[in-house]
């Protein structure tokens, strides 16, 4: 769909132009350049145009630019988390024209960025719309953990007898008890040590994991420069509720925001 598609809690949100590129690598620089992470260029959102426009929506509030989503399609089953690498080798650089398959049974969220609280939720509320109307399996991302670093600092001494995917696998897991947020099955902690759990759980996975059925379905070290999350993404998953296992077309089942 191009245009605009509605208002969700009190956002407009609609397909992207080229008139924004501007603005929402400036969102993007403004978001994401403080903590040290690779930001999106107008490379990029130019190149999403191109490749996915229905797949670049932006939300608006008072006239004004306040966040965008940005999502590829692909063919997904469980099965391929296993050989997950890298976000750069599973998004094409985040550029999605080597990984953006049009008719690909799932929605995979390639970056989200919001200014404004609620911004994200409302982009969440058409993305799971789509989702569903659209018959497509699962919709998933990999969150960032930015409370991690500190938390393993905090930890000191401690933090040596885990390594460095099993701690995180703590506190991944801790984050969405915390939360009662929901952890798909093949996520649980193997270890023998239990470290003190974080104090509070991660402000950015802790968002995620408030939507019902969205939950933790891997934790990857290495997936993103991010040095507050000490590069680990959380792979976070949506299934449709209402696809019994079917993609789009009835196709087999074979998600940095």
């Amino acid at each position: 769909m191009i245009g605009e598609i509605g208002t969700f809690s009190g956002f407009t949100i609609r397909t992207a132009t080229a008139a924004d590129v501007p603005a929402l690598a400036a969102l993007d620089r403004a978001r994401f350049g403080p903590s040290g992470m690779e930001v999106y260029g107008e490379e990029h959102f130019r190149c999403w145009l191109e490749v996915n426009p229905c797949g670049l929506l932006v939300a608006s509030h008072a006239g004004g630019i306040v966040g965008y989503r940005y999502s590829q399609y692909l063919d997904f089953d469980l099965g391929d988390i296993a050989g997950l690498t890298c976000n750069a080798a599973f998004t094409d650089r985040g550029f999605t024209r080597r990984t953006h398959q049009a008719g690909g049974n799932s929605i995979n969220g390639v970056s989200v960025c919001s200014s404004m609280p609620g911004a994200g939720r409302a982009l969440f509320e058409v993305i799971f719309e789509q989702l569903r109307r659209e018959g497509r399996r699962y919709y998933f991302g990999f969150a960032r953990i930015p409370g991690f670093a500190a938390y393993r600092e905090r930890l000191g001494a401690a933090a040596s007898q885990l390594d460095h995917e099993r701690l995180a696998t703590w506190y991944a897991l801790c984050c969405a008890r915390r939360v009662g947020g929901l952890v798909h099955d093949g996520v649980a902690y193997a270890g023998t040590v239990r470290p003190p759990e974080p104090e509070v759980p991660d402000p950015v996975l802790s968002k995620y994991l408030k939507h019902p059925k969205f939950g933790v379905a891997a934790v990857l070290p290495d997936w993103i420069e991010d040095p507050a999350s000490l590069n680990v993404g959380v792979m976070v998953l949506y299934e449709n509720p209402n696809c019994a296992g079917g993609g789009v077309d009835g196709a087999a089942a074979s998600l940095r925001t």
